[in-house]
């Protein structure tokens, strides 16, 4: 059978159609699959930082990605914001001091070119 004289379209409804007729001639199976449903997954629920805290964050992520000074009662803070809420400021990839070498790689993988 020559499938080449066959447009795109001819060719997807002989497909089908003999894909039906396949089908029908295999035996049917004469037992059902149960599949039994995953456990439910409970997942960790993690402390944010309230508004004031997440403004200052962002202010001094801002300070250091534009080489600014920042001041070390604003660096002491930013600590202590890392310190109370680790797994929230890791899930958003903040370096976890803004100085050293926590956050000249925090630089270097996110600097804007």
């Amino acid at each position: 059978m020559d499938f080449s004289k066959y447009s795109t379209a001819q060719l997807c409804v002989l497909i089908r159609e003999a894909s039906r007729e396949l089908e029908s001639r295999l035996p049917k199976a004469n037992y059902t699959v149960a599949v039994a449903p995953p456990e439910p997954v409970e997942l960790p629920t993690i402390d944010k930082p309230n508004n004031a805290e997440l403004k200052h964050v962002e202010g001094c992520i801002r300070l250091l990605s534009r080489g600014g000074v920042i001041r070390a009662n604003d660096v002491h803070e930013y600590r202590r914001i890392y310190k109370q809420y680790p797994d929230y400021m890791r899930l958003r990839g903040l370096p976890d001091d803004l100085r050293g070498s926590s956050a000249k790689r925090y630089l270097d993988f996110n600097r804007e070119e």
